[in-house]
């Protein structure tokens, strides 16, 4: 906001302001659009991939109660310090989708 003020006090602020920050609110907008099709009430135009992306989001945040480096990720992006894209770097990608192993010790039904 100060450098909005500073680069040119005649310019209308408010213009320069939500121009600046457009990309955080579009990302949060997506994030909770996307969130809202996960229950049967939601209607509406479903934007191209949110069943898969909500699907992955289930996934990581159930990887995320183990996973000391997905729960900060995902904090980063609820805190919108980072960009959702965070959420989608081949690492994350990988420390989510892998297999989860049995750990030793631990009975398995079945």
């Amino acid at each position: 906001m100060h450098r909005a003020l500073a680069d040119d006090p005649e310019c209308d602020l408010a213009l320069r302001f939500f121009d600046s920050i457009e990309t955080v609110v579009d990302d949060a907008w997506r994030m909770a659009v996307g969130a809202d099709f996960r229950f049967s009430e939601t209607t509406g135009p479903k934007p191209p991939g949110t069943d898969l992306m909500n699907r992955y989001f289930s996934r990581f945040i159930r990887k995320a109660h183990t996973d000391e480096n997905l729960a900060a990720t995902l904090a980063r992006v609820q805190l919108m310090q980072q960009r959702p894209t965070e959420l989608l770097r081949p690492g994350v990608v990988w420390r989510v989708l892998r297999p989860t192993l049995p750990r030793p010790g631990i009975l398995q039904s079945g």
